[in-house]
């Protein structure tokens, strides 16, 4: 009897429990019945049964949902309803892109908006809204048109390919590595523009610069958020001329295992491994890149023959002495040996929660030695390094979100550490000619030639390295309020961040070795490099009615240094004006700021008036759409006061060169154009942007007063990029794509303003081809630079000529989705 009761009881307790679990998996077993429904031409049963369970889906079957009732709309030509649904689906994934086997009218639905007006983006206004809505200009920049660039680029390579307003540039000679000018600004490194990840900053504090290469991995990007102007008011320092936000594919994106890799021209090696999932309310994704390129070898007589001056040996004269300064005949162009470039990180989002991390290392050699040419291989590492610039970073951050009644709460903590090392080689060997001389000049023999005697030496070279740490938090409050028929939202936060730099070592010597001969110094940074930020912010998004739109923010930051305190207001203002989604016209007056980091604190010992360098700027935008030709377009006009621009070297007059006593008194005053259209249908796709700027006025800046001109960068450029769907099927994809640049003349600065040249502008081809099969398999071969043309770049370079940048190369790569 005890055993029938207790065989009853587990009967009752497993019939519970089935019933539980059918009642838990009845949204989603009505979401396959619907599915069913569909496919067998049950329309309006499957719209019934999705809309039934669609509410009661968890995060993961949603968007299936509402992707379903769209379809189910289509058929039924309930248009409305359709793209209602559709919009949904990109709520819930902005980047969700249909394959072939979706009806076409899907899939133009899908396309036409995300290539619309009513794509969302959250850097602007730091929430969700639609482009048409934001404050200022935007560029968007897909994962799709990374690709289409070629698996052979870099992040900068990308931006000044997509995002009219930049070009890129050469970073000083004492920090080989990418640069980037934005709207005719730049400084000796990356340090005007914001690079954020997932809206964490990249860019360190010691010397403000953010890294734009391969220590950037480029398959974890699921699109680019690049805000054109000013943005302070939002995020502070840096943010000057641009922010770039880089949004990384979420473990629903990648759904599984994705490896790439690619082998290329000057033994280029390329590798990508992407892992992520999506189960119950988390999402995790991760990452890891690698790049390594022996880089191309020049010659000093090369191209346009800039380089003639380094061809050995290289004479200087110093009064009763001349130095001949020899090395090899070589120019190491894009060259990343021995060390590779590579980005390691993961993303783990768990209902309000989310955690991300990254580390990321780059190294790049110098093209020259600082008189000469040099052997990269005659030269034995220290502390891992080999001559090169490196950069070792990494970022960590966990964030809490949640809603409470009307109020959002946005809270997070951070943290970034940084290494900086420097190798530089100044010759591989010097023969020092010290003429004779007595008090009545030099000394001669009977043949009436100067007597001299000559010191061999060998090679000798630097290193040197900083540390720095930063930890920070950040809090943020926003809500929703309406006033009569008017409606807003209104955000407010605090920000802190201790910044600090750890230690300098720095030592020279002869031979390569550092031990024979040398000098060594240490010194502890941590009293002259601590800094604290305090921030408060606060943004108001005001609607007056449905089409007229108020966006006003204004933040403070106050920072304190070795007891002295620096405060700087950044405002904002900006007008929308939103008659329907096809157009919009925006008008924005804002101001930002970029300090001078605690590198030119230390270097000049608080001997100088270092003050923030200033941008302020109106911008007049109006976008909209063609729908009928699938055209989509952005016009803007803008007018830019720089003020403060840092110029460590500036020319008084046409015969001198002179150390400028105030460092940082530039000022920039320009006016220019943008323009922007892309076409997209089914199979074929194009864009075309072009941007042009004209000076107004500048003084002691990187300006040549004969030519009334910005030396180092373009003052127009045009970019046009195509790709077609020759084949396109279910299982099959054939496509081609091509990008051409069209980059105009930039004055080079010399040491003196009369020798001043122009580098002739430059028209640029790249051409790709890609074959996919069932989404599971891509090969891909890429072709940079196809008509191998000579290119170079110009920048703030005490070597005062232009450097080359690599020919053309070609690299094949495969790519693997499980």
């Amino acid at each position: 009897m005890n055993r029938r009761r207790s065989l009853s009881i587990v009967v009752a307790l497993l019939l519970a429990v089935l019933t539980v679990s059918a009642q838990d998996d009845s949204p989603r077993q009505m979401l396959e019945q619907a599915e069913e429904a569909y496919q067998i031409g049950r329309i309006l049963e499957a719209k019934k049964l999705a809309e039934d369970c669609v509410k009661r889906l968890d995060n993961a079957q949603r968007l299936s949902g509402y992707r379903l009732l769209s379809l189910c709309c289509l058929a039924l030509d309930q248009q409305d309803d359709a793209r209602r649904y559709a919009e949904l689906v990109l709520k819930e994934n902005p980047y969700f892109t249909p394959t072939i086997d979706y009806p076409p009218r899907f899939v133009d639905m899908i396309n036409d908006i995300k290539q619309g007006l009513t794509t969302t983006i959250s850097t602007a206004s730091n929430q969700s809204e639609s482009v048409n809505e934001a404050p200022v200009p935007i560029t968007i920049i897909t994962a799709e048109m990374i690709e289409e660039l070629g698996y052979n680029k870099n992040l900068n390579q990308i931006l000044a390919a997509y995002v009219p307003g930049m070009a890129e540039l050469a970073s000083t000679s004492i920090r080989p590595g990418e640069n980037l000018a934005m709207h005719g600004a730049f400084a000796y490194g990356q340090e005007l523009i914001l690079i954020m990840e997932n809206g964490h900053r990249l860019n360190n504090r010691f010397n403000n610069i953010g890294s734009t290469g391969y220590s950037i991995s480029l398959e974890k990007i699921d699109h680019i958020e690049v805000l054109r102007g000013p943005a302070s008011s939002l995020y502070g320092n840096v943010a000057l001329s641009a922010v770039v936000n880089i949004i990384t594919k979420s473990g629903r994106d990648i759904n599984g295992v994705r490896a790439r890799y690619g082998y290329g021209s000057f033994n280029t090696h390329r590798a990508d491994l992407l892992a992520g999932t999506q189960f119950m309310d988390a999402d995790i994704s991760a990452w890891a890149s690698l790049y390594r390129s022996d880089g191309q070898i020049r010659h000093f007589n090369d191209g346009e023959g800039y380089y003639k001056e380094y061809a050995s040996p290289v004479a200087r004269y110093y009064n009763f002495m001349v130095n001949y300064y020899s090395g090899p005949d070589k120019i190491y162009v894009d060259s990343y040996r021995d060390t590779p470039s590579y980005d390691l990180g993961f993303a783990f989002r768990l209902k309000g929660f989310n955690l991300q991390f990254s580390h990321k290392s780059g190294k790049k050699l110098f093209q020259t030695a600082s008189y000469c040419g040099y052997d990269y291989s005659h030269y034995h590492s220290i502390n891992n390094l080999k001559p090169g610039n490196a950069l070792d970073e990494t970022h960590a951050e966990i964030g809490y979100s949640r809603q409470l009644g009307k109020f959002s709460l946005d809270a997070s903590l951070y943290g970034d550490w940084y290494s900086f090392r420097r190798y530089e080689v100044w010759y591989d060997s010097l023969s020092s000619l010290s003429y004779k001389y007595d008090e009545n000049g030099y000394i001669y023999d009977e043949e009436g030639n100067k007597i001299y005697d000559i010191e061999e030496e060998g090679s000798r070279s630097n290193y040197e390295s900083f540390k720095e740490n930063t930890i920070g938090g950040m809090l943020k409050v926003g809500t929703d309020y309406r006033i009569a028929n008017m409606k807003g939202n209104l955000l407010v936060g605090c920000q802190f961040e201790h910044s600090s730099a750890g230690s300098r070592v720095y030592f020279y010597g002869d031979e390569d070795d550092f031990i024979r001969e040398g000098s060594y110094y240490y010194e502890d940074l941590a009293l002259v490099g601590t800094e604290n930020i305090l921030s408060l912010f606060v943004q108001d998004k005001h609607y007056f009615t449905p089409h007229l739109i108020m966006n006003a923010a204004l933040r403070y930051d106050q920072k304190s240094q070795n007891d002295e305190k620096q405060t700087t207001f950044s405002p904002r203002l900006a007008l929308m004006y939103v008659p329907n989604d096809r157009f919009s016209l925006k008008l924005s007056y804002a101001e930002a700021f970029a300090d001078l980091a605690l590198f030119y604190h230390y270097v000049f010992n608080y001997s100088y008036e270092l003050s923030p360098q200033r941008l302020s700027a109106f911008q007049l935008t109006a976008m909209g759409k063609i729908a009928p030709w699938n055209l989509n377009y952005e016009v803007n006009l803008f007018y830019n006061n720089y003020t403060n621009l840092l110029c460590l070297f500036t020319r008084n007059d046409a015969d001198s060169y002179s150390f400028n006593k105030r460092l940082n008194s530039g000022q920039l005053k320009n006016a220019g154009i943008e323009a922007t259209v892309r076409y997209t249908n089914q199979r074929l796709s194009g864009a075309l942007n072009l941007y042009y700027c004209h000076n107004i006025k500048c003084e002691d800046y990187y300006y040549n007063d004969m030519e009334k001109t910005v030396t180092a960068v373009p003052h127009f450029t045009m970019n046009l990029h195509g790709a077609y769907k020759l084949i396109q099927t279910a299982n099959h994809e054939l496509k081609v794509y091509g990008h051409a640049s069209y980059i105009g003349r930039r004055l080079n600065q010399t040491e003196y303003l009369k020798d001043d040249y122009y580098v002739k502008a430059q028209a640029l081809f790249d051409l790709g081809v890609k074959y996919s099969y069932r989404q599971r398999l891509d090969i891909s071969l890429d072709c940079e630079n196809l008509l191998n043309s000579d290119r170079y770049l110009c920048g703030p370079l005490d070597t005062f000529h232009p450097i080359f940048q690599r020919g053309r190369n070609l690299m094949a790569s495969i790519a693997f989705h499980i």
